[in-house]
């Protein structure tokens, strides 16, 4: 899904690693202008992704996985009601560095879009 302001690209959303069997995908975004940060695009992109996960492809589960400096993404997570599930501490390497990735999700069940 790609998202447009004022007919300029500002980013866009997946779903990724979709899973049949277990009924599972992984969802991310990105919003590379910062122009339009903190607006309530991303939170409006994760809820049109998710409810579309959850009732056209009839998942379950919907994980995000975030850099452990990406607070903004685990804000925009958590306020559309996903649920952080985890840490994976020095889980990459990154620039010479060891970072954390953080693990957020939610259940069908828990969902209200």
């Amino acid at each position: 899904m790609v998202v447009y302001a004022d007919k300029i690209l500002i980013g866009y959303g997946t779903l990724e690693h979709i899973d049949p069997t277990h009924k599972n995908c992984e969802i991310g975004i990105v919003m590379g202008n910062p122009h339009y940060w903190n607006q309530g695009l991303g939170a409006m992109v994760v809820t049109h992704l998710t409810t579309l996960a959850l009732t056209v492809y009839h998942l379950h589960r919907l994980y995000a996985v975030m850099q452990g400096g990406n607070i903004a993404s685990m804000r925009c997570f958590e306020k559309v009601g996903f649920h952080h599930e985890g840490r994976l501490r020095d889980a990459r390497y990154v620039n010479g560095t060891f970072i954390d990735l953080h693990y957020y999700a939610v259940l069908a069940q828990e969902w209200t879009s």
